[in-house]
């Protein structure tokens, strides 16, 4: 809701009984558009008037995502932050889109690799700093840390990555808080702030804020996990509710400065199909032409095949036909033109 007008933004229609292996037991449809409407009256005669919709197929077409209001200081508007389902692959959107009254802007040169379903938010803006902070609290994602090292996992699992956006002048980032979650939580979650604390459109004014610890909020329901991927494992049945409301404290100056920058790769290393079984294959894109490296890792740490390939810019497909591996997750690493970039695989 801003100036007197709510946004219904994007989403689908569902129909049907829900399973994650798509078979034939539902149906869904995308909007791909925004509607915007006007309220008036007194409850309970109330009139609901529609404006005319903003349609776009390609940056509407998605659901579960989040959508926080933000500000560069002076004008308020929106963003979607990823969400599902891209229209050529069952994985989640990358780019954020800006929504300006009735103008839609993805975002340039910016992926956000962390949170990517609906999670509980948390807004900031520094007027010191002139900048935009966009805090999310676990919920699922296609890419995860693990001891250090960024993973990808395109059954795209529960998380408890706290990941935070910085908008700085237009130019946007993406670093992890030191801080997780404390069990893979978030999904379908809400943060409620504190509507005692200086804010805007329910984003905080991080200047506000003192040194000592600040109670921001409350997040509140959403999805309590038992392990990464449920929905694979037979343990579809295993997932709650999250019995919990969990109280959400901030220090200034004590958190960001501990942050992590993500490392940034422009190979874009995708395995498919992920499972693999008979053989695996995987692809991704050079920047120049020259040499490949690859290597294939066990659970334990042990490199079970290693390799080179010629590659030529652009997108490049790389063939390791079958792994004398037993059935189990594995990594895949592919170093290429001084990018280097690993992806989590099932081999069944």
């Amino acid at each position: 809701h801003l100036n007197g007008t709510f946004w219904l933004v994007g989403g689908h229609r569902f129909d049907g009984q829900y399973n994650p292996m798509g078979h034939n037991t539902y149906t869904q449809s995308y909007t791909e558009e925004i509607l915007p409407f006007t309220v008036s009256g007194a409850f309970p005669n109330l009139t609901v008037s529609k404006l005319d919709p903003i349609k776009d197929t390609d940056e509407l077409h998605r659901r579960d995502y989040n959508v926080t209001y933000m500000t560069d200081g002076s004008d308020y508007y929106f963003n979607i932050w990823s969400g599902v389902f891209q229209k050529t692959a069952n994985l989640p959107y990358l780019n954020a889109v800006e929504i300006h009254d009735t103008t839609l802007t993805s975002v340039p040169n910016f992926s956000q690799y962390l949170n990517h379903y609906h999670c509980p938010s948390l807004s900031l803006y520094g007027q010191s700093q002139s900048a935009m902070y966009t805090v999310f609290f676990g919920g699922i994602a296609q890419y995860y840390y693990s001891n250090g090292t960024m993973m990808q996992d395109n059954n795209v699992p529960f998380v408890n990555t706290i990941g935070i956006v910085e908008n700085r002048g237009g130019t946007y980032s993406e670093t992890k808080s030191s801080v997780t979650m404390p069990g893979l939580l978030g999904a379908g979650a809400e943060f409620f702030l504190d509507e005692e604390l200086v804010q805007n459109h329910h984003i905080l004014q991080a200047d506000s804020i003192g040194t000592d610890t600040t109670w921001t909020g409350y997040i509140y329901g959403g999805i309590s996990s038992p392990a990464a991927n449920v929905f694979f494992g037979g343990m579809t049945n295993q997932s709650t509710a999250s019995s919990t409301i969990y109280r959400v404290g901030l220090v200034r100056n004590s958190g960001l400065s501990s942050n992590e920058e993500l490392p940034k790769s422009t190979l874009e290393l995708l395995v498919a199909p992920n499972p693999s079984k008979e053989r695996l294959m995987a692809q991704f894109k050079a920047a120049e032409n020259g040499t490949a490296n690859y290597i294939v890792i066990n659970p334990q740490g042990k490199v079970i095949a290693k390799g080179s390939i010629k590659v030529e810019a652009g997108k490049n497909v790389l063939n390791l036909g079958t792994l004398n591996a037993a059935s189990g997750n594995y990594i895949l690493q592919v170093e290429a033109a001084g990018q280097k970039q690993q992806i989590q695989f099932n081999w069944n």
